[in-house]
């Protein structure tokens, strides 16, 4: 079943981290979980994932970092749901299984198509967008402007 987990939200949020500094100038995974207060361990292994995924490029070097791997109009949450969402599925199956009763059974079809279409909504929705999203709901409270 779907569900925003913790990592996903991580992901996000070290994404846009990286998407409002310049296309230039790589971004740590240090300082994005120091100003998101995000556990070091969660967000290395996201962002190997993302590097992986081609959302994310890793630079190596004292002024290494992160820089996005391709513009942010062409990154969707979706993109980034996607991978954390595998990496999830992943440390879940090692956890537990579902139960194998007729409920479950008869459920899993079910959830499976609102998987499906959440993953679908997601995936029309760029990485600009939260931007905007950000800009308009903090904008007044905050009076600060993210890059775009």
């Amino acid at each position: 079943m779907f569900k925003f987990s913790k990592k996903m939200m991580y992901a996000i949020e070290a994404v846009l981290e990286i998407a409002k500094a310049s296309d230039t100038t790589p971004i740590r995974s240090k300082h994005i979980a120091k100003v998101h207060d995000i556990p070091e361990r969660y967000l290395e292994q996201v962002m190997q994932r993302l590097v992986r995924a081609n959302i994310l490029i890793g630079v190596r070097g004292p002024r290494g970092g992160y820089i996005l791997g391709r513009p942010a109009e062409d990154i969707t949450v979706a993109d980034i749901v996607d991978i954390v969402r595998k990496l999830d599925q992943t440390d879940e199956k090692r956890k537990k299984k579902m139960p194998a009763t007729i409920g479950a059974a008869s459920l899993i079809p079910v959830l499976e198509s609102f998987n499906t279409e959440i993953m679908a909504k997601l995936g029309t929705i760029p990485l600009v967008n939260l931007f905007d999203q950000a800009n308009n709901n903090s904008a007044s409270a905050q009076g600060v402007k993210l890059a775009g």
